[in-house]
Order: structure tokens, then C-alpha cells, then sequence
């Protein structure tokens, strides 16, 4: 861990999206950081069949032969019975594979779209209020609020709970098959967020977060909060939860998201 807060170059600086009044299609935020969707799939529409038979024909060599074989039966020299029966092996190998992926990437395409139209709540700004919105739409700099028992839809930097003591639990199965809660914490400068009687609302927030880009290892982070009086405070991984995992054990948390869709840690 780093404790200076120096980062290293083409770090990110995060600014909360309700600190700028302009359509989101018009932040800072949308427009240099991926939104919140997740892509699996391999192919379009338009794509899948040329690409498809590009994949096989460049990855199963077995393919380049029934393909040459095919094409040398077209040669009156070397051809030994009809033309077109020498296409048939190829053609049965391309389709069924065809198929197959065709189906498989069906399956990967609406499992995306599960996961994408999943909804959280997500601060407004101009209506001042939390409002239902769905994962994909989610981008970089947004407050979100996550009840007990739902997923975390984005990697969030925790800055409000339910619980007095300004922690809450998670349980991350799905990330590293750890079935044990794991406790997570408010940085020092928010406790007084979780307290009760507090009239905390996202405005109240106005730091700049500045985080490296995302590590293959999920639980590295290297990133701070700074404020205008210069002072700054690391955030470690005990301040995050981390897209996928699931808020257990605490009525609600809210926090800032850090990054987002494929970018998540």
C-alpha cells in the first residue's frame, strides 16, 4: 500500500456527477469512462456468419484440409468424382459447428441482458431524491444506494451505511469463492455520514477521487480522495465493494461509483 498518495501517470480523477449541472450524455464522466453494460458475446447479427466461419476455418486445421480437398476436385486433373460432393464434409463441419456457436452465443447474449436491466437506485439531481435505474445505465461518478440482500452493480467506494458504526458485510462467492462475510468500511473523514440523526445527502460529498486505472487483481487499488484545503485521504480495499458482490447482514449502504461495466476491478 501507498501512503504519500502519489500516483502513478494516467491516473483517473472522479468528480460526483451531481456536482455539474448538465444532461449525463454531456459529463465528463460518460464521456471518458465505459458505461455500466457488459458485453460476452462473440459476434452481431451482421457478423456472426462470415466471422464464425472465419474462426473455424483459422483454428481448426482439420477444416483448411476437407476445404482444399474440396476445392481440388473442382481441377479436371485431380477431380475424382462430382464436384460439388466434395463439399459436402466441409459444409456439414462448418454448419454444425455454426449452429452450435449460434446457440451459445444466444445463451451468453441473454445472460448479458439479465445482468444489464438488474436495477439500483441512483441519486437525481435535479428531483433530489434516489431513483430506480437500470445497471447499464450507470456510469462513472454516480451516487448509488443498495439494499440488503441485492448485488453491488458497479465497484462503489463505500461512503454511508445503515449501521452506526459505519461498516457493513458483503459476501463475495461470486468473485473469489470465499463463502465467508467480509466486513467493509466507511473512510475516516465519512463516519459521521452513518450516524444517526445525519442529514446526509450525496451533495454533501464533494471530494475528487483520483484512482489508477483497473488491476487484474480485484482487491489492489491504489487511489485517494482529495479535497480543496489539499488535505487527502488513501482508500484502500476495505473501503470498496466490488461489482457482483452481495451486501449482507445491513439495511442499506450508499456510496460513489469508481468504475464501472468492464472496467470494474
Amino acid at each position: 500500500m501507498f501512503t504519500d498518495g502519489r500516483l502513478h501517470n494516467g491516473s483517473r480523477m472522479i468528480q460526483p456527477n451531481h456536482m455539474f449541472d448538465t444532461p449525463r450524455h454531456d459529463l465528463s464522466n460518460y464521456r471518458q469512462f465505459t458505461d455500466n453494460s457488459i458485453t460476452t458475446t462473440k459476434y452481431s447479427l451482421l457478423t456472426f456468419i462470415p466471422h464464425n466461419i472465419f474462426y473455424q476455418m483459422c483454428n481448426k486445421y482439420a477444416n483448411m484440409y476437407f476445404l482444399f480437398i474440396a476445392v481440388l476436385n473442382f481441377c479436371p486433373l485431380f477431380g475424382s468424382y462430382t464436384k460439388f460432393l466434395g463439399l459436402v464434409p466441409i459444409s456439414f463441419v462448418l454448419g454444425t459447428t455454426l449452429i452450435k456457436d449460434g446457440f451459445e452465443d444466444i445463451r451468453r447474449w441473454r445472460y448479458d441482458n439479465k445482468i444489464n436491466t438488474k436495477t439500483c437506485h441512483v441519486w437525481d439531481r435535479d428531483r433530489q431524491m434516489f431513483r430506480k435505474m437500470q445497471w447499464k445505465h450507470i456510469i462513472v461518478g454516480d451516487f448509488v444506494h443498495v439494499s440488503n440482500e441485492q448485488e453491488i452493480p458497479a465497484d462503489v467506494l463505500f461512503l454511508r451505511s445503515s449501521s452506526e458504526n459505519a461498516s457493513c458485510f458483503v459476501e463475495t462467492c461470486n468473485l473469489d469463492g470465499e463463502t465467508s462475510l467480509k466486513q467493509r468500511v466507511v473512510p475516516r473523514q465519512y463516519v459521521s455520514f452513518s450516524q444517526q440523526g445525519s442529514d446526509f445527502t450525496p451533495t454533501r460529498f464533494n471530494g475528487t477521487i483520483f484512482c489508477e486505472p483497473p488491476d487484474p487483481a480485484i482487491y489492489t487499488i491504489r487511489a485517494k480522495i482529495e479535497y480543496q484545503t489539499g488535505y487527502f485521504e488513501i482508500i484502500t480495499k476495505d473501503n470498496m465493494l466490488l461489482r457482483g458482490s452481495r451486501l449482507r447482514n445491513t439495511t442499506f449502504i450508499e456510496g460513489i461509483v469508481l468504475y464501472a461495466g468492464s472496467s470494474t476491478l
